[in-house]
């Protein structure tokens, strides 16, 4: 008898077969990654949920009396200080931009519009503002440890940032993403301001003419163009060499993040963060050159 050699469970029904899912119907331009199971890679040691969890660990001191578990019950709750806490989402939306290739419905209605496209940089997300205190996020995380790479090099900029807006940038140096930048040291670039009041982010005019004035480094802008109804035209504006000026050896850059110059908002689908129009083209021979 001729097999195939695929195996049959004990209902005598094909393996493979049994396997597959039914096929789903999609529309042109649907983000198909949540379907086929595709999640974001994200190198950065901060993204892995194994490196927080080892840094919420209670030391407990090697007291005797640390043996009884009143005490250690004790210590956390009036001693202890954790090192992170949930991102605060119920104050400003986490981080993210969409790609163009998904987002033709969007080249269709706004095609013409001017807008501003900035360089996107390839470092760790890092979001801070001061209130009575400086707090400072990665993506996922509240930072609480004063002596955090992140949150001491924010404290370099408390004196700089404006009370009622929050910052969110990107993170460079040693041990961030290969340090493709070459920097010696940890260098914050801000990519956008918010309003937690009004719900709000400041246009790229307001951004740039902020910080110029605060004196905080903002990521490079390289540009002002009517938007052009082209995906592949956009993607190709993504290629170039990285124009950020701490850089100390030439690269190309990640890509460019395009948003109008006047806010588009109430787009309230998971394309876009906070209801903001907002997106990226990722330069492909950056994803070539470090195998991305």
């Amino acid at each position: 008898m001729m097999t195939t050699g695929m195996r049959d469970d004990e209902n005598g029904e094909n393996y493979l077969t049994k396997n597959i899912k039914k096929p789903v119907r999609m529309e042109e331009g649907e983000d198909v990654t949540e379907n086929l199971g595709i999640k974001k890679y994200e190198p950065d040691m901060r993204n892995s949920a194994e490196w927080w969890k080892n840094r919420g660990k209670i030391q407990y001191p090697k007291n005797w009396f640390m043996r009884f578990e009143v005490c250690r019950r004790l210590l956390k709750k009036f001693f202890y200080k954790p090192a992170y806490g949930p991102f605060p989402t119920d104050l400003i939306p986490k981080t993210d931009e969409t790609r163009v290739q998904v987002l033709q419905d969007v080249l269709d209605k706004y095609q013409s519009m001017m807008c501003q496209y900035t360089e996107k940089i390839d470092g760790s997300s890092i979001t801070f503002w001061k209130d009575k205190k400086l707090h400072v996020c990665s993506r996922n995380r509240e930072i609480y440890t004063k002596d955090d790479f992140m949150y001491a090099t924010a404290a370099k900029l408390e004196d700089k940032l404006e009370k009622g807006y929050i910052y969110q940038g990107e993170i460079i140096g040693p041990n961030i993403q290969d340090n493709k930048y070459g920097v010696d040291d940890y260098h914050i670039l801000v990519y956008q301001m918010y309003d937690p009041k009004r719900k709000v982010y400041l246009t790229p005019q307001e951004l740039q003419q902020h910080l110029a004035d605060a004196g905080i480094a903002q990521v490079p802008v390289l540009g002002v163009m009517s938007l052009v109804n082209d995906i592949d035209m956009l993607v190709s504006m993504s290629e170039g060499m990285s124009e950020l000026p701490v850089r100390t050896k030439e690269m190309p850059r990640e890509g460019i993040v395009i948003r109008p110059m006047q806010n588009v908002n109430g787009l309230h689908d998971k394309r876009f963060v906070g209801g903001r129009l907002s997106f990226k083209a990722v330069n492909p021979k950056f994803l070539i050159q470090y195998n991305l």
